[in-house]
């Protein structure tokens, strides 16, 4: 019987399967609600915490020894990982506008280098994760919204701002 009751409780703390689908959006408020919660005053930074581990390992002789080793570490909020995502975007962006006016000359010819896509329009990690968490997709350093509303919602989370455009 307790071990019955150990199996119930356990299954009590297991999550929702639902929790895994992503975030859909339907109107503003869904916008203002998912918005919210990036919020730099509601997100604050997390501390460090120090993690430590001791290692055995054995050399050619056979002999152990063990080593211990720790590191710092801090936990990120979403807002964070948006952000890290939101700091690549940008510097290639920058870096593609700084290659876009060099000019080389080759042959006593000047011309401009070659370009490989658009920085800004290119798929990286941070995709998904706007999909999942906040039910829209990048464009640029932007997260948007496109409503059957006429309206694209865009949201900057370096100034937390959202604005409204017509699509």
């Amino acid at each position: 019987m307790e071990q019955l009751d150990k199996a119930l409780a356990r299954q009590q703390q297991k999550l929702n399967p639902n929790i895994l689908n992503p975030v859909e959006v339907h109107s503003i408020e869904d916008i203002k609600r998912l918005v919210a919660q990036l919020d730099p005053n509601n997100n604050p930074r997390h501390s460090m915490v120090p993690i430590g581990a001791t290692l055995t390992a054995q050399d050619n002789s056979g002999k152990s020894q063990t080593y211990s080793v720790s590191a710092p570490t801090r936990s990120k909020n979403k807002r964070e990982i948006l952000i890290e995502g939101f700091d690549i975007i940008k510097t290639r962006i920058e870096a593609e506008q700084t290659t876009n006016t060099l000019e080389v000359e080759v042959n006593g010819v000047a011309m401009k280098t070659p370009t490989i896509g658009i920085s800004s329009r290119s798929r990286i990690w941070i995709d998904p994760l706007i999909a999942q968490w906040l039910g829209g997709y990048r464009d640029g350093i932007y997260v948007c919204w496109n409503l059957n509303d006429g309206f694209i919602y865009k949201y900057n989370i370096y100034e937390h701002k959202l604005t409204r455009t017509e699509s």
